[in-house]
């Protein structure tokens, strides 16, 4: 019989490693499994607190009114996760799963920045097949596995595509000439920052004319900058005055360089220009490009606020952007925060220093 639950889901902590062993060990859920065998205590403890400990890896326990009754276990992978579930013996058959992996589906596609998910379930499992079919995933290969696939909707592109091309055209022209003397009084914060962090090699994501890589660029060997923006014309000018800066075309969420590619990557007054649901997108590329540090001086604000931007609504959002890169990358450690005023060259910025960890792995 089925009931009506309220299922959430909140992340696994130590005190659940018993609990998900004695799941993983009932006998349907061995039946189900591909490893079928039975799972010692001391090598469940092992697994589960490297598990904990690990970037690259989710575990969420579901909650139905209030109670325990399974988990949920996303493996990433570059921007793509596997999905594993296990519900309760006493809650099966009663919804939960199916709720349970739509929940998990918001989070990986709306929190974590993903856009694809993919389960896979032993043939003969038809219980599980069902629970992902009614969740919205989609069955893509039957033998030797059953694979499913379930990716993110249209509608985070679109919100990133309709800004970029704001950018892209006159309104970031406009925005360029607006600003060219923007970066006068910066020449301190970076003199400080890059002597306190030094660093060998440095992208600014949204460098437009270069008002921030001028003041970098005494403290970076010749070649180790690089800048990329959505505007041709700001890129144009930014060669012009520094030659030794390489510039390109790139969009935040789809940034061209290898995995620990820079020293340090940062933003400054960029990610408040990205909508809400395609800032996971463009800070996972972020990170991921980051070798050692990430920087973002933003506008800030204690919870989500759109603000109505010369003329342009869904352009500018305020929110606590340090928290945001801390909750979808808990592995990333605060080194310095502060406020940047008009003295400093800008106008009520906040950022945020973090160092990424040797273990950090991006979804």
């Amino acid at each position: 019989m089925r009931l009506a639950s309220i299922v959430t889901l909140r992340p696994a902590v130590a005190e659940d490693c018993l609990t998900l062993w004695r799941w993983r060990n009932d006998p349907e859920t061995r039946r189900r499994s591909f490893d079928m065998g039975e799972v010692l205590l001391e090598t469940h403890t092992r697994w589960f607190e490297d598990s904990l400990s690990r970037g690259d890896r989710r575990i969420y326990i579901v909650r139905a009114n209030g109670v325990d009754v399974g988990m949920v276990r996303l493996d990433l992978k570059g921007r793509e996760a596997n999905v594993s579930i296990n519900v309760a013996r006493e809650w099966r058959g009663k919804g939960v799963g199916t709720e349970a992996l739509r929940a998990v589906a918001t989070e990986a596609f709306d929190r974590l920045g993903l856009v694809r998910l993919v389960a896979e379930v032993k043939p003969d499992n038809v219980a599980s097949r069902v629970v992902f079919e009614r969740a919205g995933f989609a069955l893509v290969e039957e033998r030797p596995v059953t694979s499913f696939v379930r990716e993110v909707g249209r509608e985070e592109a679109t919100s990133a595509r309709r800004l970029e091309e704001l950018w892209r055209g006159p309104f970031g022209l406009e925005y360029t000439d607006r600003n060219a003397g923007a970066g006068e009084k910066r020449e301190r914060f970076w003199r400080n920052l890059l002597s306190e962090f030094p660093v060998s090699s440095v992208l600014e994501v949204g460098c437009n004319l270069g008002a921030n890589l001028r003041w970098i660029q005494p403290h970076v060997l010749p070649g180790k900058i690089v800048g990329v923006d959505v505007n041709d014309y700001a890129l144009a000018r930014l060669q012009l005055g520094l030659p030794s800066v390489k510039a390109a075309v790139a969009v935040a969420r789809e940034l061209p360089f290898r995995d620990d590619a820079f020293d340090l990557v940062f933003t400054m007054g960029v990610l408040i220009h990205h909508a809400p649901d395609a800032l996971p997108a463009a800070m996972s590329e972020i990170v991921r490009c980051a070798r050692r540090y990430l920087l973002c001086g933003e506008y800030f604000a204690e919870s989500l606020t759109e603000v109505f931007y010369r003329g342009q609504h869904g352009a500018l959002f305020k929110q606590d952007f340090g928290a945001r890169y801390q909750e979808l990358f808990p592995g990333l450690k605060l080194l310095k925060q502060g406020r940047l005023f008009e003295e400093d060259g800008w106008d009520d910025v906040t950022f945020w220093l973090f160092e990424k960890s040797r273990g950090e792995r991006i979804p």
